[in-house]
Parts: structure tokens; C-alpha cells; sequence
């Protein structure tokens, strides 16, 4: 969406359906791993800017609960970006193996949103400094420790707001979030997963100048 924002037709892929998705008509249910030479040359030529979000829980420096194993995909999304020749963005968590990445937290770009994420290019990009003390100031928006339903769950995602409602005259978790992110389309557990739209529209305004 930040990228619609900031001037793009976006089109969108994943390797699961993503009902969600603001421009079905422009999903493509698709595996990266599956592309070959062809497609990727296509896309090449299609397209003016290519961006992606490996998954990010095989890297994530969050204490792990599970034994599973998460795919690691950055180092393949890199290559398959830096064979279509288009201007790209990488997005995942501090942790993962990206290469020379500048950073963006909510704070810094008035959110609601400690949430922090590294993004990188193939073109010079300015992130985003953290401002957090600002966000303290406002009672509405403090997490009580242990209270029931705050904004942090599972201590992976950084929400500033209580979930119960009982400030934003009983509103759930979800509006509550939806407000804090800027994100009005997506179920709870995938704003957990999301990042804001402020967040892409900062960085595509940037990119524009390269595509």
C-alpha cells in the first residue's frame, strides 16, 4: 500500500492466496523459487521496481519457542532481484543477513509503532531514526506489564495500545492496531506479520527517483 502511495501500480505475489490483497486482479499466487531465466527476464522488462519480504521468522532474533524451521530466502531473493536488473528493496528483521540496510521504526514517522525493520537496495535509500520517548508521554497508549490483551504479543510486536479498549471506548485489539499502523484491510494476525504503509511510502518516494 505505501507503495501505491508514493505513485506505483502494484502488483503483488506470494507463495499462499492473500484474500486481503487491495488489487486482486493484481495478485499472482506464485513460488520464487520456482522462477526461471525466462520469467525472470520478463519481469525485468515488465516492471520498473521490484521489492520483496523473505519470510523473516528464520531470521528473527526474537526468543524462538519452536523447533520448526523457517525458510531463509533472502540471499535467493537478492539473486533473483539483481537478475531482472530493476532498481529492488529488500525487506526483513534486524538480524537477517541483508547488506548494507538502512532502518525504519514507526516512532520515528509519528506511528503509534515500535516496530523495527531493515530495508535493503540496490539504490541509496534514507531510513528512518527511532524517536520512541515521544510515544511514552501519552497515558492512552501505555502497555500495563502483564495486563490482559496489550499491545504486545507474544513479545514480537510493538503496538503501542492497551487491547482491552477500555481508552479507545471499546474498541477491540484489531482497531486498535488498525489505527496505530494505518492499516484498515488486513485480519490481527496479519498486521503482526505487516509493516505500515508509511513505512513503504517513505522509502518509494526515494525509489521513484531510480525507476
Amino acid at each position: 500500500m505505501g507503495y501505491h502511495m508514493a505513485g506505483y501500480e502494484v502488483y503483488g505475489s506470494d507463495i499462499e492466496s492473500q484474500p486481503n490483497f487491495p488489487w486482486r486482479d493484481r495478485f499472482f499466487r506464485y513460488d520464487i523459487t520456482k522462477l526461471d531465466d525466462k520469467q525472470i527476464a520478463k519481469i525485468g522488462r515488465d516492471f520498473d521496481a521490484i521489492t520483496g519480504s523473505p519470510p523473516c521468522k528464520g531470521y528473527s532474533i526474537a526468543k524462538n519457542l519452536t523447533t520448526r524451521a523457517h525458510p531463509k530466502l533472502v540471499e535467493y531473493t537478492r539473486w533473483v532481484f539483481e537478475e531482472t536488473g530493476l532498481p529492488y528493496i529488500i525487506e526483513n528483521v534486524p538480524g537477517a543477513p541483508l547488506i548494507d540496510p538502512v532502518q525504519i521504526c514507526g516512532s520515528g514517522l509519528g506511528l503509534r509503532v515500535q516496530r523495527h525493520r531493515l530495508f535493503e537496495s540496490n539504490c541509496e535509500l534514507e531510513g528512518v531514526p527511532c524517536w520512541h520517548q515521544w510515544q511514552g508521554r501519552d497515558l492512552r497508549y501505555i502497555q500495563r506489564p502483564n495486563g490482559r490483551g496489550s499491545g504486545i504479543r507474544r513479545g514480537i510486536v510493538y503496538v503501542y495500545g492497551r487491547g482491552d479498549g477500555s481508552h479507545f471506548k471499546g474498541q477491540t485489539q484489531r482497531e486498535i492496531w488498525a489505527h496505530a499502523m494505518g492499516i484498515d484491510w488486513m485480519t490481527t494476525d496479519e498486521m503482526a506479520q505487516a509493516i505500515p504503509p508509511l513505512y513503504t511510502f517513505h522509502l518509494g518516494l526515494q525509489l521513484r527517483e531510480f525507476s
